[in-house]
């Protein structure tokens, strides 16, 4: 019984968190405010900057394999 009142209780929190993202102040919801504040937070930027590091270093490892395996057909 405990394990049902803890799943409702969740899922009015997350309901009336759901209900209170859609009020709308100045023509904006809030939903739409915290995105923007996000998205453009040093946090976010940091994050992107990681991940984008992180795609160079795999096509970086990707080319050497590359060049590797075809090095290595080259010798047989």
């Amino acid at each position: 019984m405990d394990e049902l009142r803890f799943v409702l209780k969740c899922f009015l929190f997350s309901a009336l968190l759901m209900t209170l993202s859609q009020v709308e102040t100045d023509g904006v919801t809030y939903e739409s405010k915290i995105e923007v504040f996000l998205t453009n937070s040093e946090a976010a930027q940091f994050m992107q900057e990681a991940a984008a590091g992180g795609v160079k270093a795999l096509k970086k490892a990707l080319a050497s394999a590359k060049a590797f395996d075809s090095n290595k057909e080259v010798h047989h």
